[in-house]
Order: structure tokens, then sequence, then C-alpha cells
């Protein structure tokens, strides 16, 4: 049986490393989280089955949520399709960057990409809901059509939909 701990600790481990995106049986922790190979962050070795970095570097997810100003989905493909040729495999996102529209336009990009090739994480935490009241720039730093609003929610039932929401 699962504890609350146990499933909170696992859920963490999965969102930060995008294995929330790869339909698998959850990983058990099994080591120490400073645990790494002499290779440095290319083999984490905290599970009972290994993930695999692609590299060092990454790209993260904050212009494509939109941060500060707006970029057109043109701009997002084109930024990802570049890192993609350069050599980037690590990609990390979160709900919050544009209150979804970082891991929609993500997800839309790597739909295609063999799961094999990257590694993708995001973040649990805020559970999304529409907004009926809501106002463009009303988001602070998220500029666009934003509708929706968040709450806090790291209980496990929290947890299960900020994955399931993700996903």
């Amino acid at each position: 049986m699962t504890t609350r701990r146990t499933f909170i600790q696992q859920a963490a481990v999965m969102a930060a490393t995008g294995a929330a995106f790869a339909p698998r049986q959850a990983p058990t922790i099994t080591g120490s989280p400073r645990q790494f190979s002499s290779k440095g962050h290319e083999t984490m070795g905290i599970f009972s089955s290994t993930v695999n970095f692609p590299q060092n570097y990454g790209l993260g997810g904050v212009a494509a949520g939109n941060g500060w100003h707006a970029n057109c989905n043109e701009q997002i493909d084109q930024m990802l399709a570049a890192a993609w040729e350069a050599g980037v495999r690590y990609y990390d996102t979160s709900p919050f960057y544009g209150y979804g529209l970082s891991e929609r336009r993500f997800g839309h990009f790597l739909f295609e990409k063999n799961r094999s090739e990257y590694l993708l994480s995001t973040k649990i935490g805020r559970i999304f809901e529409p907004d009926p009241t809501f106002e463009p720039g009303s988001a602070g730093l998220w500029k666009g059509k934003l509708n929706f609003k968040f709450r806090y929610d790291y209980s496990a039932d929290g947890a299960k939909r900020s994955i399931g929401d993700s996903w």
C-alpha cells in the first residue's frame, strides 16, 4: 500500500522528471536525491529504473507561456524547432507558465517526436479552472487571453490532478 507521503514524493519526482508524460508504473525511490552517476547529470540513479538526462542544458517554457509579452504560436514553433535542431532534448515547463499555454505549446511541438529522444518536465501544486471574470491584462506576468484562475493544492488529490491535467 502506498502511503500519502510516498505518493507525494513519487508524484513530485515524476513531475520534475517528465515521467508524467511517459505512461508507465511510478518509479520507486531507492536512494538519496544527491546520488548521481559519475557522468554528472546524464543519469540520475535515484529510481529503481534510471532516468537519463539527454544533456546538461535545456529549454525553459516561460516564453512559450507568454511571459512578459505575447508570442504567437508561429514564433514559439520556430523557437522550439531551432532548439531541437541545435540538439536540445530537455524541455522544462509548468502549468503556471501562461496558465497552461506553455505546456500546450510544448506538447504540440513534441507530439510528433520520438518519446525516447527527449525529456519533458513540469510542476505540480496549482490547479487551474476557467475564470469567467478574466480580463485581458489582468494576469500580471503572463500576457494574452489566459482566461483561467488557479488555487494551490499540494494534497495527494491535488498532485494527482496536476499530473492528470498536464498529461
